[in-house]
């Protein structure tokens, strides 16, 4: 090959484009003046003349400067393509001849960039990208703040007036319900959607863009407006995409008017579907305890975070100073609304970006240490086409080619299965991640899996390029003459470093892998505190309107539980207002025998008398609710054993003791003398340890009664008993509309993030280990048959098959010995990144590291058994006949 085009390639250009128009135009000059020389003209006059008619030489050398360079530049491009489709062209024939070795090369660039833009599809849509909104990065979360200084998203609607009313920083600031299943009726029955009850500026703070219509106005809510604004996903099912919004939208037993319709991906909240408002209470003083909804407050132009924070945070100090009885008015939290979305889930995914980049390179290390092995293979060839003429520069980038080709067509495979894949992530578990509508392959994600290709192309074949195209390998191949016949006794595998580096890889995703496993093993067995087998929830609210009078809804629900009871095959019925795994409320707690003292506050729950049988919830000592504790006799409570510790420590039982709950049964409420203690419940999960709660009875707050959820257990089939509980439910009321589940759904919700990341780490995990044992295998197996000869000779010369299968079987066990070393050292540090996602499980755990590393051994070495079988095995006979 010529020198000439690869100097252009990379010295830009062959010859000085300046020096060549400078000559030129010097040329032209002189043809001018000799022409006016030969008509009589003296040689100064001449030349004078000649510069004049010639114009402003230094414009027009400017000029053809910049034409001759643009020239160049477009010679220099078309060479530059020409030579990249002949190196391309090369290399789709190099492909060819090796079409096994092509073919697992793109799956395995398939599965690793496959595998990658799915995970960045999701942290993509999830973390990376701005909320769908007006100017989001002015948007943020207000929080409350308590004497500890943690920050929390509940807040009261009285500490949010003054926020809104005394700020300097805030364009305003609007509050939201926590999300409760709302009935909305139609035609077909009806169903349950997740509703919000939001303040009247709401949209106004916020701002999505309305798919159809308007938001609705601060106006209409202090006139108690029926006016709601639903979700897309509910205006096409129950009111047929009807872009007029004319036809009424029945919710509960209330004709309300849809003003605007928000399209799913641009919903805040997440998830819900249906926004109605009304006027909030402007209540001070014990109101401002009452922390029931969020907040969210929109910036004024040019303000930063910071100043909100200190602006708000004068404010929380102002209203302690006039109601010092404030308990989460301690500062304000103020957060970007993004950051308080996502909330734990970043840390997961994180990990899984962290976790998959591994797997990208351990692909990487696997394919380049095969690429070595195929370079050592092809280093004759190499020598020849230098003896012809090609540079190194030239046969880096054609080999370079070679090895991007396949990461190309393995990237555009792993385009589609990164959206098989994302596609079957968010069917199972777009419950789990914020933001999931929003997930979803588009220009960025291909940028990314196109860069993405190329850098693993790069990564796969730069050492071997760069060890093919060496000077040093060339002189050897001309002077081994390139065949496999000559004794090698070198001990150095090609590749093995980078077979190592990919054992250390996948060692730190073992061992993180592991932990995670351990750490979802010991939450399920904790347990919940109950047996939740046999057992379905019904939610059900109440029409606020034909239940008005509470003694209604109290006699609505004792026929309801009357009648689930008589079921055949149910042993069980009873309601609360708060069950497991669902929402809770905490209440302020005054005890007699302490009076003014502070005490920590408890879990508040009304419940029927049967709710303790049903759930499965031991007493231990004194009674349950019986029918005669109802309205206007003794005021009763049952606490569980974590408040008769922290209350009355130390006394064997607090039976008799009495206690009130001013933050649940308002500013003076009755005095509730303790009739039974129960066991524990984990009423926020497996992940949380059981909190103090107190147990009423509905019957004695009859309020709670409008919205409880039934639990019933039985020894019916799950799906059978849903059914039933449906159809009792229905057939008191036929307008309510109930929610009915096994209540093992919801502990699997509850605990599918976790299980999610545990299942998609050990996945990692697994293919690591895959891809380790076919790069140990791959490098030995290549190794014996370079050394074929060297083996043969040995064995001619005496030595036995065991040496022979212990001299391959030991450089498996070199390369082995040093991943696991360095993979033992990145985990102890790496792993520290998953400390908060364990649970009673330490980041260094030794059963995890050392599981981890007793599979990698045992991988790696049966992968190293065959070659070193084979070589065992050699005929030195034949093997010497050979070249």
């Amino acid at each position: 090959m010529r020198k000439q085009p690869y100097r252009r390639l990379f010295r830009l250009r062959a010859r000085d484009v300046a020096a060549e128009v400078d000559d030129e135009i010097a040329a032209h000059v002189q043809m001018r003046v000799e022409d006016l020389v030969r008509r009589g003209w003296g040689a100064e006059a001449a030349r004078a003349e000649a510069v004049r008619r010639f114009g402003d030489l230094g414009e027009a050398r400017r000029r053809l400067r910049a034409t001759a360079r643009e020239r160049e530049g477009r010679i220099r491009m078309r060479e530059w393509l020409e030579s990249v489709r002949q190196d391309a062209a090369y290399a789709v024939r190099q492909a060819r001849r090796a079409p096994g070795f092509t073919a697992l090369a793109v799956l395995t660039f398939a599965l690793g960039i496959g595998a990658t833009t799915a995970v960045f599809t999701v942290v993509d849509g999830v973390l990376l990208r701005p909320l769908p909104l007006a100017e989001p990065e002015r948007l943020l979360s207000l929080q409350s703040v308590d004497s500890s200084g943690g920050a929390f998203p509940a807040v009261s609607v009285a500490n949010w007036l003054d926020w809104r009313e005394r700020n300097r920083t805030l364009e305003d600031a609007a509050v939201y319900s926590r999300d409760f299943p709302t009935p909305v009726l139609d035609e077909g029955g009806g169903l349950l959607v997740a509703g919000r009850q939001v303040s009247g500026n709401f949209f106004a703070v916020v701002r999505p863009p309305m798919l159809v219509g308007r938001p609705f106005t601060e106006q209409e809510a202090e006139a108690r407006a029926p006016v709601a604004v639903v979700g897309e996903r509910l205006w096409r099912r129950v009111l047929d995409a009807d872009p007029r919004l004319g036809r009424p939208l029945r919710i509960g037993d209330r004709a309300y008017t849809v003003v605007g319709v928000v399209a799913d991906i641009r919903a805040f909240p997440s998830g819900t579907e249906l926004w109605t408002t009304g006027p909030l209470p402007k209540n001070r003083g014990p109101f401002r305890n009452y922390i029931g909804h969020s907040a969210v407050g929109r910036l004024k132009p040019g303000v930063t975070l910071a100043q909100a924070d200190a602006d708000l945070d004068a404010i929380a100090a102002a209203i302690r100073a006039e109601e010092p009885g404030t308990l989460y008015s301690y500062g304000v939290g103020v957060f970007p609304l993004r950051t308080a979305l996502v909330g734990d889930v970043s840390a997961y995914l994180s990990v899984l970006l962290g976790a998959v980049g591994f797997v990208l390179l351990i692909v990487c290390a696997n394919l380049a240490s095969a690429n070595l092995a195929r370079g050592t293979a092809r280093a004759h060839e190499m020598a020849v086409r230098v003896a012809l003429g090609a540079g190194r520069g030239r046969l880096l980038r054609q080999l370079l080619v070679e090895h991007t080709l396949p990461a190309l067509a393995g990237g555009a495979a792993g385009v589609w299965l990164a959206v098989a894949g994302v596609r079957a992530f968010l069917a199972s578990s777009a419950a789990e991640i914020p933001r999931a509508s929003e997930v979803g392959v588009d220009v960025r994600v291909l940028a990314f899996a196109l860069v993405v290709s190329v850098v693993a192309g790069l990564l796969s074949g730069l050492l071997p390029a760069l060890q093919a195209s060496g000077r040093g390998s060339l002189r050897n191949a001309i002077a081994l003459g390139g065949g496999r016949g000559a004794v090698r006794g070198a001990r150095t595998l090609p590749g093995a470093v980078l077979i190592a580096a990919e054992i250390a890889l996948a060692l730190v995703l073992l061992a993180g892998a592991g932990l995670l496993i351990r750490s979802f093993r010991t939450l399920l067995g904790r347990g919940l505190g109950f047996d939740s087998r046999g057992m379905v929830m019904a939610d059900v609210t109440l029409s606020p309107r034909r239940y008005a009078d509470s003694t209604r809804s109290v006699a609505y629900w004792e026929a309801l539980l009357a009648s689930l009871g008589s079921v055949p095959g149910v042993t069980a019925a009873g309601a609360a207002n708060w069950v497991p795994l669902g929402n809770s409320g905490t209440s302020f707690v005054e005890l007699a025998d302490r009076p003014g003292e502070k005490v920590p506050g408890a879990g508040y729950r009304a419940v029927s008398d049967g709710y303790f049988r049903a759930l499965g919830v031991p007493l231990l000592s004194g009674r349950f609710f019986g029918p005669g504790d109802v309205l206007g006799s003794e005021r009763v409570a049952i606490v569980n054993r974590a408040a008769a510790q922290l209350y009355w420590p130390g006394e064997p039982t607090p039976l008799g003791r009495s206690l009130r709950t001013p933050g649940m049964e308002g500013l003076r409420p009755a005095w509730l003398t303790v009739v039974g203690v129960v066991g524990d419940v984990r009423q926020g999960g497996l992940e949380r340890d059981p909190a103090p709660e107190v147990y009423v009875v509905y019957r004695q707050v009859p309020t709670w009664a409008r919205s409880m959820t039934a639990v019933v257990r039985g020894r019916l089939p799950a799906e059978q008993l849903v059914g039933v509980v449906r159809q009792r439910v229905r057939a008191l009321d036929p307008q309510i509309v109930t929610a009915v589940e096994p209540f093992a759904a919801r502990l699997d919700q509850s605990i599918a993030e976790r299980r999610l990341i545990m299942s998609l780490l050990a996945g990692f995990g697994a293919f690591a280990l895959a891809l380790a044992a076919i790069g140990v295998y791959g490098v030995l197996s290549f190794g014996v048959a370079q050394r074929t000869r060297e083996i043969a000779v040995r064995a001619a010369l005496g030595a036995e098959r065991g040496r022979l299968l212990r001299l391959v079987l030991g450089g498996a066990l070199r390369v082995v010995a040093a991943g696991v070393a360095a993979g033992l050292v990145g985990a102890y540090f790496l792993t520290a990144l998953v400390r908060t996602m364990l649970v009673d499980v330490r980041p260094t755990d030794p059963l995890s590291f050392a599981a981890a590393t007793l599979i990698l051994v045992a991988v790696g070495l049966a992968a190293g058994f065959v070659p070193a079988w084979r070589a065992a095995r050699v005929d030195p006979a034949e093997a010497l006949r050979v070249g």
